[in-house]
């Protein structure tokens, strides 16, 4: 899958965005208790086309009374400043000030 079509969905790419920011795996659980985020049946959804991208890797499993938690990290196989460039674009988001001379 194209990086574009993969970020193209808004709930995909704040997903994707989540786990690039995070520093640590995420489930689609915690991802699903995010302000504005969707419900947790399609967090899921969107976490499984983001595997099956190759863009994020299952890292952990958790069992608690017969339910699974998994939790997946970033793989290298995007960019992650394109990515969120790109996200950011997507978003309407604009980068840094750039930087000025002075007198």
């Amino acid at each position: 899958m194209q990086l574009w079509k993969l970020v193209g969905n808004p709930d995909r790419r704040r997903l994707y965005k989540r786990i690039l920011l995070s520093g640590e795996p995420v489930s689609a659980k915690q991802a699903s208790r995010e302000p504005g985020a969707p419900p947790p049946q399609n967090v899921g959804y969107h976490m499984r086309v983001l595997r099956e991208a190759n863009a994020v890797r299952l890292v952990n499993k958790e069992s608690r009374r017969g339910a699974h938690e998994y939790f997946y990290s970033p793989t290298r196989k995007f960019d992650r400043q394109r990515v969120l460039t790109l996200i950011g674009e997507l978003d309407g988001e604009t980068g840094p000030e750039p930087e000025r001379d002075r007198p």
